[in-house]
Parts: structure tokens; C-alpha cells; sequence
């Protein structure tokens, strides 16, 4: 332990002063009003310009990970009680704009209140506030809301993306983001449950068409994706949550481990063969009319909100068995860059509210079937 050359020490001090100088930041601390009015949530990498300084937007590889309105609401709570928030983390970029590194759930939710988006609910120490929206508060109460500041670190221009990223994963590796599956993994078991992880594992076509990095890989994002197809097609027609997507898909879960427990071995089987068949026919129509498998562009991940849009919306063209429209893999390729359909998938606010989930299924399904 003693015994490591100097020489190797004085590498790695050289070789920690290098990585340090990556990283360069600036502390400033700013209102919610000014955040929400700079805030942008349909804006994308690609459309950034130099009348966008200062604008604050949600880079690509976080616009679906979201809060349900009870977490929201707590956030307003907290406010109000005058707790401290931890900083946010944003990268300054070359037109000027604001890349939100850390801190993304908390402005959407900050913005959706301050517009007047969100109504309060599900609060405990606060429970007078339930049902209240920012124009139902006093004044006096709206202004110091507004005037209420939080901490902001602003990274250097010349930040790499990949060390954007690596703060990401640093910043929320260990914290709640993106764990549902883990947790219903644990809570929920059963025959459903296993279904959905081998299935994940040993389906190579869907592995394939659904592409996911290592970290989401680890945090079992391939199975949640599964999930939601299953859950959200249950039946004969699209489910719209009544509630938080997260709860929704707990609710379900928790349901299908049930259902399969009460039937014989013979009759599991056959309705397990059931499910295999309905995800690997969405598969193989995905496979032969879509460029990207469940992505929308030549990109390595999978948005899930894009996967939703795909995987219903194919399955809703297999239900119809209406004839097909002519539509090639180019034509597909230039839908799928159209401005509707990224309104409809990255518009980051309550995703899963009825119009925005029928909007995207429905732009796939008009894509083959014509109304």
C-alpha cells in the first residue's frame, strides 16, 4: 500500500488536474419567476439558435422521466414551507441557451404551477392547499412565490457532452429516478413478473428493436417499456391512466400476478403464449415498416414515450385488420422527424394525459390506416 512510486502518484496528480479543468461552473442564485418565463419545454437540441440565449430546455436523454401530480405537489409544498431545495445544475451551451443537467422535474413543476398547469394534491402538512392552483392563493402569497430564489450552478460553454452526461448519472445514480422497476421487481412477484423479465432477456428480436444504454439496462428500463405496452393495451383498447403512470403500472402488476397465480399450469401456459404473441407480432411490424426499430431517429436510446407511440400505435393497426396504406421505411422516416409527432413526444409536461397519449398512438396508427 505504501510502496507506489512517485512517479505514479505525480500521473495521477496530473491526470486529476486535467479532468478538473473539464468542469467549470459559475454559482448564481435566481427567482421562479424567472426560471418559468425562461423556461422552453418544446425546445430541442437541434432547433437551438442564437435568439434562444438564456432560454432554459430539457435535453433530449431526460424528457421522460416525470413526476406524478402528488410528487409535484409536495415540491409546491416545500416551497411554501420555506425548506431548502438543492441546487440546479444547468450547461450553458454555444447559442447561448440553458441545458438543464439536474433539476428538470423540479422546473417543469415549478412552471406548471406558476402557469397555473397544476392543482395541489395528496399534500399532508399543508392539506388546506389541496385542490388549490397558484391563481387561487392571495397576492401577497403569488409574489413571494414568485421572488423565492434557488441556487443555480451554470457549467462553462465548453462542457463535453459526455461530461454532461456522466454528471447526470452521478447526480441521480442511488436517488429515485428511474427505480419503479427495480421496486415493483421486489414487491410484485410472481408468474406476470417473471413473464415480463424473460421474456426481456430472451426475446433477441426485441432486444434488438428497443435499444437502451448500459445504465438504463441495469436500472431494468427494457422491462418497464414491456410493461407499459402490456398495461396500457390490456383489453380491446388503449387504457388511459386515471392516475400517476407509476401507480398505474404498480396497480397492474400487482393485478396480472394475481390473475396468473389463480390458474393451472396448463392454462398459464396458454395465456402466457397469449402475450408472447401480441408483443411479437407489434415486433415484426416494427421490423419491416420502421427504420429505427422504436426509435423515432438513428439515435442509441429508446424515449419511452416514443416506444408508447410506436408499440400501440402498430398494435392498434394489427387490431383494425384494415388494409394498409403504401407508406415505405423513408416515408415512416420523415413522419417520425415531423413536428407533430415530436409535439407529441416531447411536449415533457403530463405525457400520459388522455390527449397527448391518443395523440402520439394515433400519429403511428394514421401513418397505415387511413380515417
Amino acid at each position: 500500500m505504501g510502496n507506489i512510486p512517485t512517479l505514479n502518484k505525480d500521473a495521477l496528480e496530473q491526470e486529476i488536474y486535467e479532468k478538473r479543468k473539464e468542469v467549470r461552473y459559475d454559482t448564481r442564485e435566481m427567482t421562479l419567476e424567472f426560471i418559468s418565463e425562461k423556461f422552453r419545454e418544446n425546445l430541442v437540441e437541434e432547433s437551438l439558435k442564437n435568439e434562444h440565449m438564456g432560454l432554459i430546455y430539457i435535453p433530449e436523454y431526460q424528457r421522460d422521466f416525470t413526476w406524478d401530480e402528488v410528487r409535484q405537489s409536495k415540491l409546491i409544498e416545500s416551497i411554501v414551507l420555506g425548506l431548502p431545495l438543492p441546487s440546479l445544475f444547468i450547461a450553458e451551451t454555444e447559442s447561448g441557451a440553458w441545458e438543464i443537467i439536474d433539476g428538470s422535474q423540479r422546473i417543469r413543476t415549478i412552471h406548471a404551477f406558476l402557469k397555473n398547469e397544476l392543482s395541489l394534491q395528496g399534500l399532508e402538512k399543508l392539506a388546506g392547499l389541496n385542490g388549490y392552483k397558484f391563481s387561487d392563493l392571495k397576492s401577497s402569497r403569488q409574489r413571494k412565490l414568485y421572488n423565492t430564489a434557488l441556487r443555480i450552478i451554470v457549467l462553462d460553454e465548453e462542457t463535453t457532452d459526455e461530461v454532461k452526461k456522466d454528471m447526470f448519472d452521478r447526480i441521480n445514480r442511488g436517488s429515485d429516478l428511474l427505480k419503479p422497476m427495480e421496486k415493483r421487481k421486489g414487491s410484485y412477484r410472481g408468474r406476470f413478473s417473471d413473464f415480463i423479465y424473460s421474456y426481456c432477456k430472451n426475446n433477441k428480436n426485441f432486444r434488438e428493436l428497443l435499444k437502451i444504454n448500459k445504465w438504463l439496462e441495469k436500472r431494468q428500463e427494457r422491462e418497464e417499456l414491456l410493461l407499459r405496452f402490456f398495461a396500457l393495451s390490456e383489453g380491446d383498447k388503449i387504457n388511459i391512466p386515471s392516475t400517476g403512470i407509476a401507480s398505474f403500472l404498480d396497480k397492474y402488476m400487482e393485478k396480472k400476478n394475481k390473475e396468473w397465480a389463480n390458474i393451472d399450469e396448463g392454462e398459464w401456459k396458454r395465456v402466457q403464449r397469449e402475450y408472447e404473441v401480441k408483443i411479437n407480432e407489434v415486433n415484426e411490424f416494427v421490423k419491416d415498416h420502421f427504420p429505427y426499430g422504436y426509435r423515432h431517429r438513428h439515435n442509441p436510446e429508446t424515449k419511452r414515450s416514443v416506444f408508447e407511440a410506436i408499440s400501440l400505435g402498430v398494435w392498434k393497426v394489427l387490431q383494425s385488420k384494415s388494409a394498409l396504406s403504401s407508406i415505405t421505411k423513408d416515408g415512416v422516416k420523415e413522419e417520425l422527424a415531423s413536428d407533430q409527432f415530436r409535439k407529441d413526444t416531447q411536449i415533457v409536461y403530463q405525457l400520459h394525459k388522455k390527449e397527448k397519449l391518443e395523440g402520439r398512438i394515433n400519429f403511428i396508427y394514421g401513418l397505415f390506416v387511413k380515417r
